[in-house]
């Protein structure tokens, strides 16, 4: 997730646009009533991240704005850092928190550990390590806030296919809401574009949709996605408090159906189907690579993770014009450069998902752990191949 107080480029904008379902409808089953406050930029009002009782599902976010120390210069062959990332979980009594930087040339291709830290309530961390990375330190402190329910935002729909048939709170730490969505179409729907709005202000944007490749909604059946509105630090007693400003908008501003039509936004489906043809282009590379490492899977030795991580860095991330002339032609009123942006994002996404999963075992010798993920990785990466190429063919 971007921070919704952060000014993001567009290729940190796509990691928040393709949230999918699965992230979307997690669900705070015990909230533990704590955010962390966070300051990115000093003199800025800080941003505000729940905080998760559960280490299975911590929470997370990037921060793409922040102040570089002054003078400081990028080590020879280093690449920047294109945004901070917190990812966080309550534990006992208080919260655990690892803050990491995202490296690359253009994307997050590279996640480098900077400090961890618990905090109890009220308490304060200046995390002084960023400036080894050139970056101005975060201050963080963990504040109990307790359990909401808020009203939820009026509902504008500009598309067909898709009727609204609720909306209500979840108990959370902070405000969220369930919409449930309608598919009235006989088509499947492969995403939807959501903007959360304060009158003619964009506060929030997501573009839900399946996993893998599959639909976001079949024909006639119903979809539940999570809707999280605008919350803004607001001066109480010499400090802040997290709040939602009345009078926020949901807006369904678009869908995209798996044939590849769409209905309302021009703009969100050209990402879409930029974002889709980048994974294409990356599973393509990745899925022999997974097939040849696992075959047979009984030979597979200790040295296999880190010759398929070297495989997979190996890859070169390169776009070949004859691979964006079917895009090119669906979208001819979108900046072709914008559009090749989306699909090189999609790559870099698709690659680096795959190689945080291969972290877990760049230590470990359980061998036998490493052969039934490789076996699971390798059907579904495959499979999520083959819908997309499936769906191509419907083009």
């Amino acid at each position: 997730m971007v921070s919704r107080n952060s000014v993001v480029p567009a290729f940190l904008i796509l990691l928040l646009l393709f949230a999918t379902t699965t992230a979307q409808q997690k669900t705070e089953s015990s909230p533990s009533g704590f955010v962390l406050e966070i300051v990115f930029v000093s003199g800025v009002p800080p941003a505000y991240q729940n905080v998760p009782r559960s280490e299975s599902t911590p929470g997370r976010a990037w921060y793409a704005r922040f102040n570089q120390v002054k003078g400081w210069q990028l080590p020879p062959g280093a690449n920047p850092v294109r945004a901070v990332n917190i990812v966080h979980f309550f534990r006992g009594e208080t919260a655990t928190i690892n803050v990491s930087v995202m490296r690359g040339k253009k994307f997050h291709d590279v996640e480098e550990m900077v400090a961890t830290n618990e905090l109890a309530e009220n308490q304060t961390w200046q995390v002084e390590a960023l400036k080894n990375f050139g970056v101005e330190p975060f201050v963080i402190r963990l504040v109990r806030v307790g359990s909401t329910l808020a009203e939820p935002p009026a509902i504008r729909n500009l598309t067909k296919s898709i009727e609204v048939v609720g909306i209500e709170p979840v108990i959370s730490t902070l405000p969220r809401f369930k919409l449930t969505l309608h598919n009235v179409a006989a088509k499947d729907i492969d995403a939807v574009k959501l903007e959360i709005r304060d009158g003619q202000k964009l506060l929030m944007t997501t573009m839900p949709g399946g996993i893998d490749g599959r639909p976001l909604v079949r024909g006639g059946e119903n979809v539940e996605v999570g809707v999280w509105p605008e919350v803004r630090a607001e001066p109480a007693a010499g400090n802040y408090k997290p709040t939602v400003p009345v009078g926020q908008e949901l807006l369904i501003k678009g869908l995209i159906f798996t044939d590849g039509s769409f209905e309302g936004d021009y703009e969100s489906a050209a990402v879409h189907e930029s974002w889709q043809l980048g994974c294409r282009i990356e599973l393509r590379r990745i899925v022999p690579l997974l097939t040849n490492a696992a075959s047979p899977v009984e030979s597979v030795s200790a040295s296999a993770p880190a010759n398929l991580r070297s495989q997979l860095e190996a890859l070169n991330f390169e776009v070949a014009d004859t691979d964006l002339g079917g895009l090119r032609a669906r979208f001819p009123a979108r900046n072709q450069d914008s559009l090749k942006s989306w699909v090189e994002g999609a790559i870099h996404s698709t690659r680096k998902d795959l190689l945080d999963e291969l972290k877990g075992f760049q230590t470990s010798s359980d061998i036998a752990r490493f052969r039934t993920w490789l076996i699971a990785a390798e059907e579904r990466y495959s499979n999520w191949l083959a819908r997309l190429d499936e769906k191509n063919s419907t083009r």
